[in-house]
């Protein structure tokens, strides 16, 4: 069985583990086919025209290796970035050892072995720990642990200064910023910060903070748990100023509603339909004019229930076309049918309705109901 086991040098070589011995002036003087290639030598000759220490990019680097080597008679997985034979640099980790026979000849035998896709991967997390960390200072973000033994904040962003107006270190005392939380917010913060680590490993939650100005701040929690031996020993997370967020939502739930009210209260149809013409707002003056209930309009096609059957093709595919086409005139009139069967002639003020992207998906209306005011034949 021994026999069919691959050799060292032949194993180093499959995993690309370059071994090589030099003079103790570094020149090399032979090296495995996995040294050649990862030195981008041609020869074995070529090979022999390198000094191992020279290869190193860092001048510095190359009296470094010889003082260990000297000094220690080894050096022992260091990283150091060599120059290869064709002038491309590359990170290695390199070991050298002094050997010596007893007739007193020395020699410098070594392992290369190339990291330069680990250095690649480290330096994209170095750069990206920055970037977060930047974007982290700089933000409305403010990094944060609590040590669960004291309740105390053992380290609180300094932005908090900037979001909050108070300084880090007063975070250190829980009276004072329990007593910062909004009234209306506060058991359940305190709760929250108290009492769902011993349930949840990751957790969010939200509620108000009083500035040192007297003004309201929306805060975001996101919160992680530390274990120490299996129990929960402090929590890290991030506070998020939420405050721009939360106020454009609170004023577009504001606008919106504002905005039904209106709709419901005028003597005025008004209907908003999505991209395939299905019903996703009708008001109680369509609903009253038709005879139909609110569940029998909400979600039903708009042109089945409503557009009188010879008129229904062609309205339905003017729709279809305004809405591909991202518009729609503003002014139309047509006919709709009522519950029992009656023809109401509506004028029409049409917009498109768009997503976040500025894409049409669907239309809003509002009719005037001109029935009455058709010529007399």
């Amino acid at each position: 069985m021994r026999a069919h086991q691959p050799r060292l040098d032949e194993f180093l070589d499959r995993i690309e583990l370059g071994t090589f011995r030099a003079d103790l002036d570094g020149r090399l003087t032979d090296g495995s086919p996995a040294m050649r290639r990862l030195l981008h030598a041609r020869s074995e000759a070529d090979l022999g025209a390198l000094v191992i220490f020279d290869l190193c990019v860092d001048r510095n680097e190359r009296s470094a290796l010889r003082s260990l080597l000297a000094s220690r008679g080894r050096v022992n997985a260091r990283e150091v970035e060599l120059r290869c034979r064709d002038g491309a640099a590359s990170w290695f980790s390199l070991s050298m050892a002094l050997a010596a026979t007893p007739e007193g000849d020395r020699w410098i035998d070594g392992l290369v072995q190339d990291i330069s896709s680990r250095k690649r991967t480290e330096e994209a997390l170095v750069a990206s720990e920055e970037r977060f960390r930047h974007l982290v200072e700089t933000t409305g973000v403010i990094p944060w642990e609590i040590d669960l033994a004291s309740l105390y904040f053992t380290y609180v962003g300094a932005q908090v200064e900037q979001i909050l107006g108070f300084p880090p270190e007063a975070w250190r005392d829980p009276a004072f910023w329990e007593a910062r939380i909004h009234p209306a917010d506060r058991a359940s913060a305190i709760a929250a910060w108290r009492d769902r680590y011993r349930t949840e490993d990751e957790y969010q939650f939200a509620f108000r903070m009083v500035t040192s100005g007297g003004s309201t701040v929306w805060l975001h929690n996101v919160v992680s748990v530390t274990y120490v031996d299996d129990e929960p020993s402090s929590l890290h997370g991030f506070l998020i100023d939420d405050t721009t967020r939360v106020t454009a939502e609170m004023a577009s739930r504001e606008a919106e509603r504002r905005l039904r009210d209106l709709l419901e209260n005028v003597a005025l149809v008004a209907v908003a339909l999505d991209a395939g013409g299905r019903i996703v707002f009708a008001n109680d003056f369509l609903l009253d004019l038709t005879g139909y209930a609110r569940h029998e309009v909400i979600d039903a096609d708009w042109f089945e229930r409503f557009i009188p059957v010879d008129q229904r093709d062609w309205v339905r595919s003017v729709f279809a076309e305004n809405v591909a086409a991202g518009s729609i005139p503003s002014h139309l009139e047509n006919e709709i049918v009522t519950r029992d069967g009656r023809r109401r002639l509506l004028r029409w003020n049409n917009t498109i309705l768009r997503d976040p992207d500025g894409l049409a998906v669907g239309t809003a209306s509002i009719g005037e109901d001109i029935t009455d005011r058709r010529p007399t034949r």
